[in-house]
């Protein structure tokens, strides 16, 4: 038998949702519990969640929002250097599914802030 080889192994700090919304008595909105382990998945959704909990509202009704910044985390910055998108999306739901269908359109919105305030000054 070879020599044995350790390796000094760490575990990876994890991030969690702040317990305030996962917390239903607790005052503001609250993340259905069947997604909160999804989102802790991803420790930079839950900073954005942690730091602007009106993302819990587009979660809880749209949990596909989960998919699209998993597969796209520009949508993460752009959400956290633009908050007004949050309440885009929020009002125009659709949003997520062109997010999803044309991975692009995120780096629109995110070099083109401007595309936000249109969004939101007319949703139609």
């Amino acid at each position: 038998m070879g020599p044995r080889l350790e390796a000094n192994v760490t575990e990876a700090s994890t991030q969690t949702l702040n317990s305030n919304l996962t917390n239903p008595g607790a005052p503001g909105p609250t993340l259905f519990p069947t997604l909160v382990s999804q989102v802790e998945q991803n420790p930079d959704l839950v900073n954005l969640v942690n730091n602007n909990p009106n993302v819990v509202h587009t979660i809880n009704q749209n949990p596909d929002f989960i998919n699209v910044v998993n597969n796209n985390p520009v949508v993460i910055d752009t959400m956290a250097n633009h908050p007004g998108f949050v309440n885009v999306v929020n009002n125009n739901p659709v949003l997520i599914d062109t997010m999803a269908n044309n991975p692009g359109f995120i780096n629109v919105v995110n070099n083109n802030p401007v595309v936000i305030d249109t969004l939101a000054n007319h949703p139609d």
